[in-house]
């Protein structure tokens, strides 16, 4: 399921970049230019809703869209992908409870649903502490103390899609209550930055160098 939600989304972007490539060949300057914002609009939105949702695998799907596009995509990508984990950190934090509850019990969810139960009524250092007890020992630390880099961290772990990707890492921080947000966007605005940034200067190669390819 994992592979067909990347290839079929990978497919309808690259069919509809290159339709956009043709009819901007066969169009006026303005037509052009309306026509491409439009694409890369919804193309950023889509991308965008795709980051937000737990466990899609939305870095893969950003990764091959550079790989097929080149770095030229690479500052649209990191776009979506800041505005979805935004987006999925803002649900988290700003649902009541109540909301989420019912949310997660109504989709089967009920291991999500009972972490909400039992975080509702918590401070935040109990809710830190709860955090604290599902983490390595040697994180443990760096949780309590240096909180927007723990997350950062947890971000950019290779295969964080089994504890929910990205999208996942983010709502559950909002849900946590445990991160501001202005200091929350400021963290991701960093850490979604070097991948895309390195590949915009230096081209795809650097991601076969690091093995992402």
């Amino acid at each position: 399921m994992r592979a067909l939600v990347i290839v079929g989304f990978v497919l309808v972007v690259h069919w509809l970049l290159s339709w956009t490539m043709d009819q901007i060949d066969n169009n006026g300057e303005k037509s052009q230019s309306f026509m491409l914002t439009t694409i890369i609009v919804l193309l950023l939105l889509a991308l965008a809703a795709l980051m937000a949702i737990p466990f899609v695998p939305g870095v893969e799907i950003a990764i091959t869209l550079v790989i097929l596009k080149g770095p030229v995509i690479a500052p649209f990508v990191y776009l979506a992908t800041l505005f979805g984990l935004i987006l999925a950190f803002l649900v988290g934090r700003l649902t009541p409870y109540p909301v989420l509850q019912r949310f997660f019990a109504d989709f089967g969810m009920a291991r999500a649903a009972s972490l909400l139960d039992r975080l509702a009524p918590l401070d935040t250092a109990a809710r830190l502490a709860i955090l604290q007890d599902h983490l390595p020992q040697f994180m443990r630390p760096l949780a309590k103390n240096w909180r927007y880099l723990f997350l950062a961290l947890v971000l950019q772990i290779p295969g964080n899609s089994v504890i929910g990707g990205g999208g996942g890492i983010s709502l559950m921080a909002g849900i946590s209550r445990l991160f501001g947000v202005k200091g929350t966007i400021f963290t991701f605005i960093l850490a979604v930055a070097p991948i895309p940034l390195f590949i915009y200067f230096f081209g795809t190669d650097f991601l076969a160098k690091m093995g992402a390819i």
